[in-house]
């Protein structure tokens, strides 16, 4: 538990806690947004590990349910949003593989049909 004490020094009560949760889900969405992938897989690792110590530290109690009811609510519909950017992403790029694939078979075709 010293682990995560110390890395929510700077978030010493559960709302400021968890606003750092949800700046980071703001900034992978942002980055989803650009098509930064590596930035949203890192920030990805960090904000997981960042809930898994915002968890040890405010761990939902009676004391504290109301205050996660809406909040991780509202964190499922952002990841499910989320992941709807991913897999629509995931799609294009599978498109555009196919696309090149037949390009590379077109012009292997060409090749073998001129020589």
């Amino acid at each position: 538990m010293t682990t995560s004490v110390q890395a929510t020094s700077h978030a010493n009560n559960i709302e400021s806690s968890w606003l750092d949760v949800e700046h980071m889900t703001n900034i992978m969405q942002s980055a989803a947004g650009k098509e930064d992938w590596l930035h949203v897989v890192e920030l990805a690792a960090s904000r997981h590990q960042r809930l898994v110590e915002h968890f040890e530290y405010f761990p939902i109690g009676p004391d504290n349910a109301e205050f996660y009811r809406q909040r991780l609510s509202n964190m499922l519909s952002n990841e499910q949003s989320l992941q709807l950017v991913v897999r629509e992403a995931r799609k294009s790029l599978m498109r555009e593989g196919m696309v090149v694939k037949h390009g590379h078979q077109a012009v292997g075709a060409y090749i073998s049909n001129s020589i």
